[in-house]
């Protein structure tokens, strides 16, 4: 089931840039067997529950290279994750604690590559 909800998912958040980069990204509450459980789409604030907002990104065709997820609130970076491509296709994640944000806030995630190109972006807010 997981695989289907990350397939269909995929579906919507694919992207391709000129570098021939292939990308499939999304925000989660977990990770299993290196596959996203879900796709959030919008964070809910609460005290209980979800503690860290983790960002999945599977990315094909830039082995050897360096990606980071660059992680904002509004316009102002608040986390920077590098990772080491190790293969023709690889899967990384990286992860905040919720509690960096508040309601009304708009999380986003760009993946960009050692160059300061944005390989693929996306938001979610927090209610």
């Amino acid at each position: 089931m997981m695989k289907n909800v990350f397939l269909a998912a995929a579906a919507l958040v694919f992207s391709a840039t000129a570098a021939n980069a292939e990308v499939i990204a999304q925000f989660t509450s977990n990770i299993e067997e290196r596959q996203p459980v879900d796709a959030l789409e919008v964070i809910t604030f609460d005290k209980e529950g979800l503690e860290n907002i983790i960002f999945f990104t599977d990315i094909r065709n830039e082995e050897g290279k360096t990606i980071y997820h660059v992680w904002k609130n509004g316009e102002n970076e608040i986390y920077k994750h590098k990772f080491n491509i190790g293969g023709a296709r690889w899967r990384v994640w990286s992860s905040v604690a919720k509690l960096r944000f508040t309601p009304e806030d708009t999380i986003s995630v760009e993946v960009v590559d050692d160059t300061g190109n944005i390989l693929y972006s996306d938001s979610v807010e927090v209610k």
